[in-house]
């Protein structure tokens, strides 16, 4: 039993790691619907959790919330970010994401 619990801690270890290292193009290139609820996730983490005390963060936030996007058009802002500024691309997706969503609020 014991050994169990240790090979499904394992696996979810290695389950976890790549996503954190995804980049701009594997979001772009993988399927799509994990790449919705990838994008849905960072921007739900962006604006739900982060200092509120930051005028900036306030910010976007009102700014995603009062848009009242869809993931799949949050997902489709993504996209058009990595393609318009391509040296993104091989950078971790969550950082590209965090772009494009203060560019669109801007």
């Amino acid at each position: 039993m014991r050994l169990r619990a240790i090979a499904v801690a394992l696996a979810c270890l290695a389950c976890s790691a790549p996503a954190f290292a995804f980049t701009g193009a594997e979001l772009i290139q993988g399927d799509r619907s994990f790449g919705v609820g990838y994008v849905f996730g960072v921007v739900e983490y962006q604006t739900g959790v982060l200092d509120r005390d930051n005028p900036n963060f306030m910010k976007v936030r009102n700014c995603v919330v009062g848009a009242k996007m869809n993931a799949e058009t949050l997902y489709d802002v993504a996209v058009q970010y990595f393609h318009t500024h391509p040296k993104t691309m091989t950078e971790p997706a969550y950082g590209g994401i965090i772009k494009a969503i203060k560019e669109m609020c801007e």
